[in-house]
């Protein structure tokens, strides 16, 4: 029963993103399907820690740029 629910919850955060969310439906225009802005958004999901759902939306109609790795340096 609880995931039928969450299961329900999860479409209707979707359909409500998609009739009234002007940044998800310019996502959706830019990638194509909805399937390949699934797999985009997984993947930032592995690779980054985004603050809020406006974050990674913008992270795929953008870009997000990868922060540069810091070295420790031994200076003994």
């Amino acid at each position: 029963m609880v995931f039928a629910t969450i299961m329900m919850l999860a479409s209707w955060w979707i359909r409500t993103q998609q009739l009234c969310c002007a940044l998800f439906q310019a996502v959706w225009a830019k990638l194509g399907s909805k399937r390949r802005l699934w797999e985009r958004m997984r993947a930032l999901f592995y690779d980054y820690a985004l603050g809020s759902m406006r974050h990674l939306l913008e992270a795929l109609l953008y870009g997000l740029k990868k922060p540069n790795p810091i070295f420790a340096v031994d200076s003994s």
